[in-house]
């Protein structure tokens, strides 16, 4: 079978969760409050999969600061 080449392609240990942190995912997750200009660092979570990045993006295992995108 050849290779795949799909958006996930190669990031069987990028992507993977550490010992003893599969499976549930913690509500202070999604409650997290940012100010405007907090450096954040950028990590996906696998299991999440409505809003993750591809790996060319800039995203996984980078540092940003929060600029306000996506607020009115």
């Amino acid at each position: 079978m050849p290779a795949g080449a799909g958006l996930r392609k190669g990031t069987r240990h990028t992507f993977a969760r550490g010992f003893r942190t599969k499976g549930y995912i913690p509500l202070t997750v999604y409650l997290r409050n940012f100010k405007l200009g907090d450096y954040v660092d950028i990590k996906v979570n696998a299991a999440i999969h409505k809003v993750q990045l591809h790996m060319g993006d800039a995203g996984h295992g980078r540092t940003a600061w929060h600029s306000g995108v996506g607020r009115p």
